[in-house]
């Protein structure tokens, strides 16, 4: 199954097989009304200026890329935008979205509302 997960350099999507999926940390968080979806990160890296940048959601995936790298993270994998919900994988099987390969060495940190 191919997998996902965000540049945290980059801030752009890159698709990895279960065999050779890096180190990652995931990001478990509450979902706000501005959330970037993956159909949005896409348009997002492939647009000069996007409007979903302008979201709350796009300085949530900043900080988390941030935070991300200075555990010594490349990649991080966030719920809201590294699962493609169109996918026939995901229409057909709905617990798709909680099938995260855990790899050693994998961190998840947590971003709680204050």
């Amino acid at each position: 199954m191919d997998f996902q997960l965000m540049n945290t350099t980059t801030l752009k999507l890159e698709l990895f097989n279960e065999q050779r999926i890096p180190k990652y940390a995931i990001l478990s968080h509450t979902w706000a009304d501005e959330e970037i979806l993956y159909d949005e990160m896409i348009r997002i890296n492939g647009e000069s200026s996007p409007p979903a940048i302008q979201k709350s959601g796009y300085l949530k995936i900043g900080g988390t890329c941030d935070k991300t790298r200075s555990h010594g993270f490349e990649y991080a994998w966030i719920d809201t935008c590294c699962i493609d919900r169109s996918s026939s994988t995901y229409r057909v099987d709905p617990g798709y979205q909680f099938h995260v390969p855990l790899v050693p060495a994998c961190r998840c940190l947590f971003c709680l509302p204050f």
